[in-house]
C-alpha cells in the first residue's frame, strides 16, 4: 500500500480493501475504468471533455504503482503524434525508458504546407510537388525516432 500523504480513515480503509481483492478482479476494474475513459473520449469526439478523460487517466496513474504501470502500458501502447509533439515525446521516454518499451505503434501525422502561388496562377510543377526539403524533413524525423 502506498501512502504519499496523510490519509483519512476512510481512504486508508478503501486502500486496504483494494489490496484485499484478487489480482484478477483488480485488473477487471482497471480495464473497466480504462474502457469507460476511452468511451467518454470518443463520445466527446475529441472535444474538451475528451481531453478531460485523458487527463483523468493520467491522474489515475498516480494512485499507486500498480495503477501507474497499468495505465502507462495502455496509454503508451499506441500513440498519435504530430511533429510538435516529438520533443515532449522524447523527453517523456528519455525520463523513463520503461515507457518506451510500452510503445508498440506510433502514428506520426505530418501536415505539409499547401501550395499557394496566387501571383503566378499556375499549376505547381513536378519539382515543387516532390520538393526535396519535404523528403529531407521526413527523413530527419524518422532518423530521430529510430535513434531511441
Amino acid at each position: 500500500m502506498v501512502k504519499t500523504r496523510s490519509m483519512t480513515k476512510g481512504e486508508l480503509e478503501l486502500s486496504r480493501s483494494w489490496y484485499r481483492l484478487p489480482n484478477e478482479v483488480q485488473d477487471m476494474i482497471l480495464e473497466t475504468i480504462l474502457l469507460d475513459a476511452r468511451a467518454n473520449k470518443y463520445a466527446a469526439n475529441d472535444s474538451a471533455s475528451g481531453a478531460t478523460s485523458c487527463h483523468n487517466i493520467s491522474l489515475m496513474a498516480s494512485v499507486c504503482l500498480k495503477w501507474k504501470v497499468f495505465f502507462e502500458r495502455n496509454t503508451f501502447k499506441q500513440l498519435v503524434l504530430v511533429h510538435s509533439d516529438l520533443p515532449m515525446f522524447q523527453e517523456v521516454v528519455e525520463r523513463s525508458p520503461v515507457r518506451l518499451a510500452y510503445v508498440h505503434y506510433v502514428l506520426l501525422q505530418i501536415q505539409l504546407s499547401e501550395y499557394n502561388c496566387d501571383d503566378c496562377k499556375e499549376e505547381e510543377d513536378q519539382y515543387t510537388i516532390n520538393r526535396p526539403e519535404r523528403v529531407d524533413m521526413l527523413e530527419d524525423i524518422l532518423e530521430d525516432l529510430l535513434k531511441g
